[in-house]
């Protein structure tokens, strides 16, 4: 989800936590597990694009392919801990 209004700094101060995320949530009872904000403060319109990605690389570990998004960074986040590869 991308924040709003787009463009206007001075309207969206912090870094607007959430928006342009990729966030870890247990299914059962609905508790954040993990979040991992992908851009800060989106003022560009930078969003995330698409869903991403869960698989195993070939070392055997579980991983995520967060979405990409338009400022053409590309990370990848270890599935059980969210924490960055």
């Amino acid at each position: 989800m991308d924040p709003a209004p787009d463009f206007l700094v001075e309207l969206r101060p912090g870094d607007n936590l959430y928006t342009d995320s990729l966030v870890a949530l247990d299914a059962t009872s609905g508790r954040m597990l993990a979040y991992n904000q992908l851009v800060k403060h989106d003022f560009h319109d930078w969003d995330v694009s698409d869903s991403g990605a869960i698989f195993t690389s070939r070392a055997g570990r579980k991983l995520i392919d967060p979405p990409d998004t338009a400022n053409g960074w590309l990370t990848a986040y270890h599935a059980e801990s969210g924490r960055e590869v």
